[in-house]
């Protein structure tokens, strides 16, 4: 049992097979949150929930893929710096524009 997220009370401890199936359950691959708390899943639920979300795109568009893999790269940042580039990134973005959105959003100027 393990407790990934900041769930309390009976849902404080969750087996890691249930924390990743809700996160196999959703639209988004992209969405890393538990269902719950709306909390971002932490810890080694977090790692394994990367290593599915590159397994749920691999059929997706190049651009798709794309997206994905800077967003899987971009989640180790700090949760507000994560939800501002989130907020602020496109399907056409690059590499580059999403690294300097980072950079910014860590030192506080997104």
């Amino acid at each position: 049992l393990v407790s990934p997220c900041s769930c309390r009370g009976s849902v404080f401890y969750v087996h890691r097979e249930c924390a990743l199936q809700d996160y196999m359950y959703r639209a988004d691959p992209l969405d890393w949150r538990c269902s719950v708390c709306k909390c971002p899943y932490l810890g080694e639920v977090r790692g394994q929930i990367a290593g599915a979300c590159r397994g749920r795109i691999a059929d997706a568009t190049p651009e798709v893929q794309h997206l994905a893999s800077c967003a899987v790269a971009m989640k180790g940042l700090t949760e507000e710096a994560w939800l501002l580039i989130q907020a602020k990134v496109d399907p056409g973005a690059t590499v580059q524009g999403i690294s300097s959105l980072a950079f910014a959003a860590q030192h506080g100027h997104a």
